[in-house]
């Protein structure tokens, strides 16, 4: 089992943390502290020798890893001082961290909302008269705009258009005042597509839409001024279904194109044990992607 030597640095690790904190209320003799550092000779000579286990300590030394860390201890000193609320609340911000934080819970939550719609292949979208891309899949950089970590929509965009299942691709999206400075995220996402192959009179940008619900409202204005009937849409799959709820409201029935799936659930470590930003964030998104079609936005 390549995840067992993991398993023992964990136990070892939670056996540590407890019998520091035991050691620390009752304030005994350094003696006690042999016990405790043992453990920790154990986990260090297992983050040395086995690559799952440097894996996990590396997870657990980041900050998300050590704020679970800090919750833990917490808790345990304060069940020690018999603070009985004050231990409560420690322990549910505790797992509440490590299920927000987990990779499984995450990957589970991200799934369940992609698994909601239908999501098309690019190479097996049907021949569209226009695909429509959210905006969300470029960054700044100093030299040039960049894909961000939600860019396989632009790269899902281009397979489309190299395929020949559409003959316009329609960019969108600005940033808001406020929280970055101001840039046009559509000439970020057509100079992108353009760098892929796509001639630039296949590309059509809307400087307009600052949220999703604003970017739709153009794609209809569009759509309605064009006449056209056969559209596609791209986004991160997580995101898919609250825009085409969204693009419904609207009057309009675009094929989804799947791009950016992160509904992925890991096998059994315990390397996953430990929640990161990673999961954090994955956790973070399709919660308000849930409050934003619970809202209606």
């Amino acid at each position: 089992m390549d995840s067992f030597p993991a398993c023992i640095a964990l136990a070892a690790l939670l056996f540590a943390v407890v019998r520091a904190a035991v050691q620390w209320r009752r304030g005994k003799r350094w003696t006690g502290w042999l016990a405790p550092g043992l453990a920790m000779a154990v986990v260090g000579w297992l983050a040395v020798t086995d690559l799952v286990t440097q894996k996990m300590v590396g997870r657990l030394v980041l900050p998300v890893g050590l704020l679970w860390c800090g919750l833990a201890l917490l808790a345990v000193l304060l069940v020690w001082r018999r603070q009985v609320l004050p231990a409560l609340l420690a322990w549910l911000l505790f797992l509440g961290l490590g299920l927000a934080g987990s990779r499984w819970f995450s990957g589970w939550l991200t799934a369940r909302v992609e698994g909601s719609v239908t999501l098309v292949a690019p190479a097996e979208v049907p021949t569209l008269e226009a695909l429509f891309v959210l905006g969300g899949g470029t960054g700044e950089s100093p030299l040039r705009p960049q894909l961000s970590d939600a860019g396989d929509r632009v790269c899902a965009a281009a397979e489309c258009w190299h395929a020949g299942r559409t003959k316009v691709v329609v960019v969108s999206g600005i940033t808001i005042p406020g929280m970055q400075e101001t840039r046009s995220l559509a000439q970020d996402t057509a100079g992108i597509l353009v760098a892929l192959g796509v001639p630039a009179g296949a590309v059509r940008t809307l400087d307009t839409g600052r949220i999703t619900r604003e970017e739709v409202a153009a794609y209809a204005e569009l759509v309605r001024k064009e006449g056209w009937t056969r559209i596609g849409l791209v986004t991160s799959a997580w995101h898919m279904p609250r825009a085409l709820r969204l693009c419904r409201a609207q009057g309009l029935d675009p094929v989804p194109v799947s791009a950016d799936r992160r509904g992925e659930v890991p096998g059994w470590s315990p390397v996953w044990l430990v929640p990161d930003d990673v999961g954090v964030y994955r956790t973070r998104a399709v919660l308000h992607e849930l409050a934003g079609m619970a809202v209606g936005r």
